[in-house]
């Protein structure tokens, strides 16, 4: 887990903050201001989606009137909200994605300056190749990339025995990094579903 603006995150993608359920946008962006007092803030979304796309932008709203010291969000809602978001805070704020390239790509137009790369700390050309079209704007780069790689990959892993994370570990192995043993309840993936998750990868050409 780690601590983001006050809260514990969990290393997952499904995860989402832990907020007490009577949490208010008022009340929500003070605590954000008052952290910002002490040290930069960066947002992260994902705290609002229990709480819908309403609700997040009345906070982000909120935060923006409060506070001149966040200094970023990380979107993990996406669609439209964060097409909204960007167009609402991109101006004061660093807007990054989370998740998958599309989810970038989709928001970028919007004011969305850069994401978080689930490729760079194991096939770190991917990540490359994809910022290099954006930066000079060859669309149909950035679509092969995401159809090629990133639709694959991440149905990939997605449908493993102990899903993203698993996954990730399982990865970190199979490049040489580090091994893929969890401690339980978390799953690590076995000798056949790691072997099974390889021949995936080699077949959409992620691993060699």
């Amino acid at each position: 887990m780690a601590v983001v603006a006050g809260f514990l995150v969990r290393d997952s993608v499904e995860a989402a903050p832990e907020t007490p359920d009577s949490v208010k946008s008022a009340t929500l962006a003070e605590h954000y201001r008052a952290v910002a007092e002490v040290m930069p803030v960066m947002l992260v979304s994902n705290v609002f989606i229990a709480r819908g796309p309403k609700f997040g932008l009345d906070t982000l709203k909120l935060v923006l009137e409060a506070t001149d010291k966040v200094v970023a969000i990380k979107d993990d809602m996406c669609g439209e909200f964060a097409r909204k978001m960007s167009l609402l805070v991109h101006d004061r704020w660093a807007v990054v994605s989370g998740g998958q390239k599309q989810n970038h790509l989709n928001n970028h137009p919007y004011g969305c300056d850069g994401f978080l790369s689930t490729f760079i700390t194991f096939k770190p050309e991917i990540a490359h190749a994809y910022w290099q079209a954006v930066v000079s704007g060859n669309l149909a780069e950035t679509r092969r990339i995401i159809r090629d790689y990133d639709y694959p990959f991440f149905e990939l892993i997605m449908g493993l025995p102990g899903g993203f994370n698993a996954g990730i570990q399982a990865m970190l192995e199979l490049k040489g990094i580090a091994q893929r043993w969890r401690r339980k309840p978390y799953h690590s993936l076995a000798d056949q579903e790691i072997e099974a998750f390889a021949a995936g990868l080699r077949k959409i050409g992620i691993l060699a």
